[in-house]
């Protein structure tokens, strides 16, 4: 299973930018750029808790949305395992949406210090799941995900273990002083006793990339049937 930040590895913005600076004329010269076309100045912001993601359309009609990482969250490389994933799934007859590459060649481009990925804009509905069939459909569009993901793996993300996650976790707890002094050393002893018990479940446990963040929202229906997005 693999689909976590990794900011260790790897190239990455580090100028610390935030989405405040985020302006209307880079997003516009970012996906300009990126695709080599003319846009009509509209931009249409679209719910993302962690990026921020818009609407653009250019002056032939032809729609595209634009992912803008969280500087600082994820690398380059941690980016392009996650595109090169969607590559996979596409190459398997997968009804996904890669992002465009670029004039060069990259599926990842930068601007005004923002890493970006631009994708052409799938027209589709929320697929809502109301009958045994509607989950035999999903069921098996995964399936067929989860054995493209074990043609290769994503070496500069986090894998989903108590090593790389969990205990990270409990150590930021302990450091920002987020347990009550009296609970904390209970806290640390049972956090600690569970991990040496769990952490030799994992040892045999092969591993290989899903679809991380597979929710109502990601899952879209067409005409031509459901569609994953947001992998």
């Amino acid at each position: 299973m693999i689909k976590a930040m990794n900011t260790q590895n790897g190239s990455q913005m580090q100028n610390g930018n935030t989405f405040e600076h985020l302006t209307p004329e880079i997003i516009l010269d970012a996906v300009e750029k990126h695709c080599r076309v003319f846009l009509d100045g509209s931009i249409t912001p679209y719910n993302s808790y962690i990026n921020r993601v818009f609407g653009l359309t250019d002056d032939d009609e032809k729609s595209y949305i634009v992912k803008f990482y969280r500087s600082g969250r994820w690398s380059e490389e941690a980016i392009r395992d996650e595109h090169q994933f969607l590559f996979d799934c596409a190459e398997a007859e997968i009804p996904v949406v890669p992002p465009l590459l670029s004039e060069s060649g990259n599926s990842v481009g930068a601007e005004s210090g923002f890493l970006f990925a631009v994708f052409p804009r799938l027209r589709a509905r929320t697929f809502d799941i109301t009958s045994d069939e509607g989950w035999i459909r999903t069921g098996a569009i995964l399936g067929r995900m989860h054995q493209a993901g074990k043609k290769r793996q994503a070496l500069n993300r986090l894998r989903c273990t108590p090593e790389d996650t969990t205990e990270s976790y409990i150590r930021f707890l302990a450091g920002q002083n987020l347990v009550h002094p009296e609970c904390r050393e209970d806290f640390s002893r049972i956090c600690g006793d569970a991990l040496e018990m769990i952490k030799p479940l994992f040892d045999s446990i092969p591993t290989h990339r899903i679809h991380g963040d597979c929710h109502r929202g990601n899952i879209l229906e067409n005409a031509q049937g459901i569609a994953l997005i947001g992998v």
